[in-house]
């Protein structure tokens, strides 16, 4: 159990006149009963408290006064921001009310929940939205966060609240963040009032250090509150309100030299400001901590004015409004982004009478580079030097991002490579779509299957620019197979069509079948081994790849004739017998003599490869590796360097023989700058060292077998860093080690 507590005001009021310590020791007493009979009910109901909390809705309100004596209980921490702050009656009971409380900083305690990554989860348990101050971010302002109290304790709210806007004017968008215990949304006056004065009012439940702490930049100002503390520097401790001076450098709640001012009541009738107070309507004081210039302010709320003012007198007091602040700097307008320092020019009257630049006074400006708030001060020349300076301010605008998207047609299999252009980007989110289809169609999913697709890209805002918005269309198209081994034509003879020659050997990095094209073509002998006719590689998976067209060549043998036996007429020639001469039809079921058949000789068969005899297959590289009369084929590497996809086959024909692959080379396709996709099939037994070294853009890599037994040293080092593979599941864990050895961790 912790008891959280940071009211020491609410203690050292309680225990003030507590100078035997009794009330001390009556409230640890009755501490004792409340817990005992919650045990005994199993239940709590504040009205069994003596001492009862200022707020008695919640438990831990309603016991807000017992937080000293619980502190004794082994179980209970009582968290306080300073303990050095309090003050009782007894010097024992003081003592020990510091030792049983420990010093909390909340800025510390939420950097410890955010070094552990659990700011994302304690951000949801308080509601917390990141996106409250959206509107700044819109406008490039900067926040400033009025700071109220509970609703019904603060005075002269929107006297405050418009004095804070004539005072910065509209270089800030305001916001207000009331008191956890009074909620706006309960307070319908409330919200009507920041309706009213263009106030935008944030979650009173969200604790006040929870957002400086995630909002470090913001500026705040308001009534009186140890919120202060949490404030990362006195930049952002703008204004108190209903506070003087005095009181604020004597506040032991916070450190009162870090607010540019004090706002207090004042009227005609105070006996230092009275004279310089309106005598209709409310004064309120400004009394400042930076008196170079000026001293104090006047602001007439009736007129929503004010009129600063400089003591001039050795003692006492003697006001002078001869000061530059009074002067009035023409309104600037908003100026837009540009890259560089901002200099807009300005017209400064005073007293009704306009000054002159270079004369009367002299212009420097601000950074004014970024968007947001710009400035230019104003410093009083020639007779006016004595009157200080005064300074206006204006807005920067972000500008729109000329956010560029190109997005190339891509081919199946291979990664979509987007393209952004921008001098100054912001987080960016991609998104995906069919073309022509509805926005609401619009996912994070990258498109894999071939067809026309529309990417969005959206840009958040930055620090110069708005978000914006780009997309382009681009197309998936199917990808072309590779022919790993080019088929052969069977032999016909002339008169034959291309149908009766048998297509043969043919191999792909795909699965399909080979098929003439023009099937009822029938070749001459001329064009014997020298005419391509087409032939169409058709894939099994058509949805994904596109037909192939390749040309080979036809042996086309002349029809068979004997040659005639010497002596005996060409029967071309001889002249065609008279009906006379025909000779007469044998009997049915004469046994006619046999035509010999002359076959022509068988060619020899193909020598087998020998060991290291290099070849090459399609656009593939291969060695031979003879062991024990066994030949395989080892991947070398391929002959278009350019290609984006390699794909390493099972097996290869080459010159009528089939041969497995089962090795990759060393340094295969090392240094390769092209190739993204690579396909190892489930033939493959062992990867060379350096196979694919500094293949800096290869992205995919599908490794289809389980017999993989080595992947040598460095084998995958210096691939893209947003390498994926797709591994067997049943081998993963084991490639996932060799592959790390190899020089890539797999995640």
């Amino acid at each position: 159990m912790r008891v959280l507590a940071f009211r020491k005001r609410l203690y050292n009021n309680m225990f003030q006149e507590d100078t035997d310590g009794s009330l001390y020791e009556d409230m640890r007493k009755d501490w004792q009963r409340l817990k005992e009979r919650s045990r005994e009910e199993g239940r709590f109901d504040a009205s069994w408290a003596k001492y009862l909390g200022n707020n008695g809705n919640l438990y831990y309100q309603a016991l807000e006064k017992y937080a000293a004596v619980a502190a004794e209980d082994s179980n209970v921490e009582w968290w306080v921001g300073r303990k050095n702050n309090f003050s009782s009656g007894n010097a024992e009971v003081l003592q020990k009310v510091k030792e049983n409380a420990s010093n909390k900083n909340i800025a510390q305690m939420l950097s410890a929940v955010q070094n552990v990554s659990k700011d994302t989860a304690f951000k949801k348990l308080y509601h917390f939205n990141d996106d409250m101050f959206s509107e700044a971010n819109k406008s490039g302002k900067p926040v400033m966060v009025i700071l109220g109290t509970t609703v019904t304790t603060e005075e002269d709210f929107k006297d405050y609240a418009k004095m804070v806007i004539e005072y910065y004017g509209d270089s800030y968008e305001y916001y207000y963040k009331g008191h956890p215990g009074t909620p706006t949304i309960s307070f319908p006056s409330k919200q009507a009032d920041l309706d009213e004065l263009g106030i935008t009012d944030i979650d009173s439940a969200i604790p006040a250090e929870l957002i400086l702490f995630f909002f470090p930049e913001i500026s705040m100002c308001g009534y009186s509150s140890s919120t202060f503390l949490s404030v990362e520097s006195d930049e952002m401790a703008c204004g108190i309100f209903n506070m003087t001076k005095e009181d604020g450098l004597n506040e032991k709640s916070f450190d009162g030299s870090m607010f540019d001012y004090f706002a207090s009541r004042t009227s005609s009738e105070d006996p230092v400001y009275g004279t310089l107070c309106k005598p209709e309507g409310q004064s309120y004081l400004l009394e400042f901590n930076d008196t170079k210039q000026f001293d104090i302010a006047i602001y007439h709320a009736a007129e929503g004015a004010f009129t600063y003012y400089k003591n001039v007198a050795e003692s006492g007091c003697e006001w002078s409004d001869q000061v530059m602040r009074n002067a009035v700097v023409a309104d600037i307008a908003p100026q837009d982004y540009n890259g560089q320092r901002i200099k807009p020019e300005v017209t400064v009257t005073l007293g009704g009478e306009e000054l002159r630049k270079g004369i009367d006074y002299s212009v420097s400006y601000g950074s004014n580079v970024l968007p947001g708030q710009g400035s230019v001060t104003v410093k009083g020349r020639g007779d006016y030097a004595a009157y200080g300076s005064t300074k206006k301010y204006f807005v920067i605008n972000k500008v729109e991002n000329p956010l560029q998207v190109i997005c190339k047609d891509t081919v199946y299999g291979e990664d979509i490579e987007p393209e952004v252009i921008n001098p100054s980007l912001g987080n960016l989110t991609y998104e995906y779509k069919k073309k022509n289809a509805e926005d609401s169609e619009y996912t994070a999913s990258v498109p894999k299957e071939p067809g026309d697709y529309t990417l969005r890209v959206t840009s958040g805002a930055t620090v110069c620019y708005k978000s914006a918005e780009a997309v382009v269309d681009f197309t998936i198209v199917k990808a072309l197979p590779s022919i790993c081994v080019v088929p052969e034509a069977g032999k016909i003879v002339e008169g034959q069509s291309l149908s009766e020659s048998q297509i043969k050997h043919g191999s792909a990095d795909v699965e399909g079948i080979f098929s003439w094209k023009q099937p009822e073509i029938k070749p001459s002998v001329s064009d014997s081994g020298k005419t391509k006719y087409l032939v169409l590689f058709t894939p099994v998976d058509t949805e994904h790849y596109e037909i192939l067209e390749i040309g080979i060549v036809v042996t086309v043998d002349p029809v068979y004739s004997p040659t005639p036996t010497p002596g005996e007429p060409d029967e071309m020639n001889k002249p065609a017998p008279s009906e006379s001469q025909k000779p007469s039809v044998p009997p049915t079921g004469t046994i006619q003599p046999s035509v010999p058949t002359v076959s022509p000789s068988a060619a020899p068969a193909p020598a087998a490869l020998k060991q290291g005899q290099k070849v090459t297959v399609g656009k593939n590289k291969y060695v031979a590796k003879a062991v024990s009369g066994k030949v395989t084929l080892t991947y070398a590497g391929t002959t278009n360097k350019k290609s984006k996809t390699v794909s390493i086959p099972a097996k290869v024909t080459y010159q009528g023989t089939t041969y497995p692959v089962t090795e990759i080379a060393s340094k295969a396709l090392a240094n390769n700058k092209y190739v993204k996709n690579v396909t190892i099939s489930a033939a493959v037994t062992k990867i060379g060292a350096k196979a694919f070294y500094k293949c800096k853009e290869l992205k995919k890599v599908v490794i289809k077998g389980k017999k993989i037994s080595a992947v040598d040293k460095n084998a995958f080092k210096g691939i893209s860093k947003k390498a994926k593979f797709k591994l067997p599941a049943a081998k993963a864990k084991d490639y996932k080690k060799k592959i790390k050895k190899a020089g890539f961790t797999v995640k």
